[in-house]
């Protein structure tokens, strides 16, 4: 179609199916956008796609060629300087990171020579560069005179330690040894020095892409400064911090940013997002679900896709399933919600006090909402809980050795089985027990068919009711190996993940009068495994150290190799027995 009617229009929606069905092969998009730009020769658009494509895949001589050939072509001046800068950085920390000095300084001076880039951050950023380069040349008294000057142009010492600490981190921290941030910080910083060094640093850093060094011990000073009473702070200076807290999952944290940011009544989309990542969606399920719905149902109202980007971090940090596409609104679910409920629950969390960084102050309490999830995995996770627990009920009133009383409920009439003694069911009856012999691979699926498993008894009456003992230590079982959904996991899962308390419930379940499965009650026990070295294992281990003839050679087992029964002489008899086989004469 494009080759016969080559409009825009056609390129367009042919370079959006590409990206959206083939985003990682990127050598059909620059065909598409090639073949754009040979049709269009005049238009900007189809070289800013190549230059945006050469970018992700950090080819930066090629991405600034393709934005010099779309500023001639008529591209908007201050989105393509912006991002010639950008790329010149990026190129320049790639040659200090291979110790490539005459490159970063050529770097350096293209950056000079780009409209913008000896005023306002870049000037901070080229300063940091030229720090760099010096250094790594030894040329300390230039580098102490520049950092001087940076100093003055970032605004403080501080952040133009972080600054160079969060370059340093790009281009490996073992090239030049610095200790920057520690002679800044010194014994003692106020907090909101702190505060204004870190937004600072963010803006500045995050202007040409890069990422953003965040003391891990600073978390309770910042949280200390925004916990302070009376205190006011710019939404947007909260909403940058905030991106980069939702990366660095500090929860603490990110809950008074959030709490600020919607006492303030703007971005309320943005500090939901937050809120919905600062509290746990195990513990706080209700309050995280109902903040992440509303902050979708912003996204997809208002199409933002810097708030695109927060979410997906969001839904990162609650351990969420993500959509494949994040470009695509359609892949985001469609939820409910209205703007009257946003700004009531906003009002709400707003509301909630948070007065420090102890576990206390972040608690539900009486705010928390009531959540039932109705997609078709929870409720069957629901169901599954549900029969468990009836089964659980049914079995503590039918179990062997209890009798219904006057409500119908299960009450000790005697002991059938004897009485139960913790101590005789101890890891040491099993003798040495080594992690090492029970690797997954003896416990292939082949092993356990479909017939082993069936639900009926041997007269045909169904399940068997297990005594109430055994139920809840079954229970107990299957509640610590529960999926993150709530449903169960696979009896095969099952078995992998606890054999030893397994097979105390199926001596239990044998010590009681219940026949357990045939498979399960087949399977090899630890007392019948054998040493790997120093022990014959042609019948099982069960004649010691020697085996029973010399006709039977001794067969250690190794792995999956199988058991053998023993060599036999050629006649099929044993020495010990002429007239029996091998097996049989042992």
């Amino acid at each position: 179609m494009c080759r016969e009617a080559p409009h825009q229009t056609h390129f367009a929606n042919w370079y959006r199916n590409a990206n959206e069905f083939n985003a990682g092969d990127w050598k059909l998009l620059d065909r598409i956008a090639g073949l754009w730009s040979a049709a269009h020769p005049t238009e900007h658009g189809p070289l800013l796609l190549l230059a945006a494509q050469a970018e992700e895949r950090d080819a930066y001589t090629t991405a600034i060629k393709h934005l010099s050939a779309a500023r001639r072509l008529g591209a908007p001046v201050s989105e393509v300087d912006h991002a010639r800068r950008r790329l010149t950085v990026r190129k320049a920390l790639r040659h200090l990171k291979e110790r490539n000095q005459k490159g970063a300084w050529a770097d350096i001076a293209e950056l000079a020579e780009i409209p913008g880039g000896k005023e306002g951050n870049s000037k901070v950023v080229r300063h940091a560069l030229m720090w760099f380069a010096h250094r790594m040349a030894a040329q300390e008294t230039v580098a102490a005179e520049l950092k001087k000057e940076l100093d003055r142009d970032a605004g403080s010492p501080l952040t133009s330690a972080l600054l160079l600490e969060s370059l340093h981190d790009r281009i490996r921290r073992s090239l030049i040894p610095t200790d920057l941030l520690r002679d800044a910080v010194g014994k003692g910083v106020p907090p909101d020095a702190v505060w204004n060094a870190v937004t600072s640093g963010i803006r500045i850093s995050g202007e040409f892409g890069l990422g953003f060094f965040l003391p891990h011990l600073w978390k309770d000073l910042l949280v200390q400064h925004l916990s302070s009473p009376g205190i006011t702070v710019d939404p947007d200076d909260l909403r940058v911090v905030g991106g980069l807290v939702i990366r660095s999952k500090f929860r603490n944290l990110l809950l008074v940013i959030s709490h600020l940011g919607l006492a303030s009544g703007r971005h309320a989309a943005w500090f939901l997002a937050m809120r919905a990542a600062g509290l746990s969606p195990w513990k706080f399920h209700g309050r995280s679900h109902t903040c992440w719905r509303l902050a979708v149902y912003e996204l997809n109202r208002t199409n933002d896709v810097a708030l695109r980007s927060v979410i997906h971090e969001v839904n990162a940090a609650r351990h969420l399933p993500l959509p494949m596409d994040l470009m695509a609104s359609l892949s985001w679910p469609v939820v409910g919600g209205s703007p009257a409920e946003v700004a009531q629950v906003a009002r709400r969390e707003s509301s909630i006090p948070i007065n420090g960084i102890e576990a206390k102050d972040f608690k539900d309490g009486p705010y928390a909402v009531p959540f039932r999830c109705e997609c078709e995995r929870c409720r069957r996770a629901r169901e599954e809980r549900a029969e468990m627990e009836s089964w659980r009920k049914s079995a503590r009133g039918n179990a062997p050795g209890r009798e219904p009383d006057a409500e119908g409920k299960g009450r000790v009439a005697h002991v059938a089985y004897g009485d139960y003694d913790p101590d005789d069911y101890e890891d040491d009856d099993y003798g040495d027990y080594d992690p090492g012999d029970y690797e997954d691979d003896d416990y292939e699926d082949d092993d356990y068919e479909d017939d082993d498993y069936d639900d009926r008894d041997s007269d045909g009456k169904g399940l068997v009711a297990l005594p109430q003992d055994i139920m809840e230590e079954l229970f107990q079982i299957v509640q610590r190996f529960l999926r993150p959904d709530g449903s169960m996991p696979d009896p095969a899962e099952l078995w992998r993940l606890a054999p030893g308390p397994l097979r105390k419930v199926l001596d239990k379940l044998e010590a009681s009068g219940i026949p357990s499965r045939p498979r399960m009650s087949s399977a090899p026990r630890p007392e019948d495994r054998v040493a790997r070295a120093g022990r014959c294992d042609g019948d099982g281990g069960s004649h010691g150290e020697s085996p029973p003839c010399s006709c039977w050679e001794p067969v250690r087992r190794a792995g999956r190799t199988p058991r053998s029964i023993g060599r036999r002489d050629p006649a099929g008899l044993c020495c010990r027995d002429p007239g029996t086989s091998g097996r049989e004469g042992a």
